[in-house]
């Protein structure tokens, strides 16, 4: 038997690691395209780096949106192998695109001259990583909002 913990809660964590990280890394770019960092490719650090982490963020802003329109109740409940399987593997994703980002941004800084062969050839992992994040999350979602099975003896 698996244990079980709070849903609320748990969307909590995820959606705090998504916006810290997530938005640590937006910031990081923003700032860095201000100081004339990226030069001519600010555009293409923009089009790697949106795609790479809004989609899950805005999955998590939509849903605490609608838990603000109609609260979860207190009895939902998640499987905590589910809800830590995906903030594990988020946590892995997130600082794998740090790690990208702050590769491409300041050990090619001193050369002035940023290549963007660090963020195609990131899509070959990162690609597959989003994946099985988008997973795990879906899991997550659905596995909380089942309906309770009643119990057989």
């Amino acid at each position: 038997m698996s244990t079980e913990l709070p849903m609320a809660h748990c969307k909590r964590r995820l959606a705090a690691l998504w916006f810290i990280v997530g938005g640590a890394i937006v910031l990081l770019v923003f700032i860095l395209t201000l100081l004339g960092v990226y030069k001519q490719t600010s555009k293409a650090m923009w089009e790697w780096v949106l795609p790479t982490i809004m989609p899950t963020m805005s999955l998590m802003l939509g849903v605490l949106l609608m838990d603000m329109r109609s609260p979860a109740t207190t009895a939902e409940r998640v499987d905590s192998f589910v809800f830590w399987l995906s903030f594990v593997l988020s946590a892995v994703y997130l600082l794998a695109v740090l790690a990208t980002a702050v590769k491409q941004s300041f050990w090619e800084f001193p050369s002035l001259k940023i290549e963007l062969t660090s963020l195609r050839q990131s899509n070959l992992f990162l690609g597959p990583a989003q994946g099985l994040v988008a997973a795990a999350m879906g899991a997550f979602f659905v596995k909380g909002h089942a309906p309770q099975r009643p119990e057989t003896t």
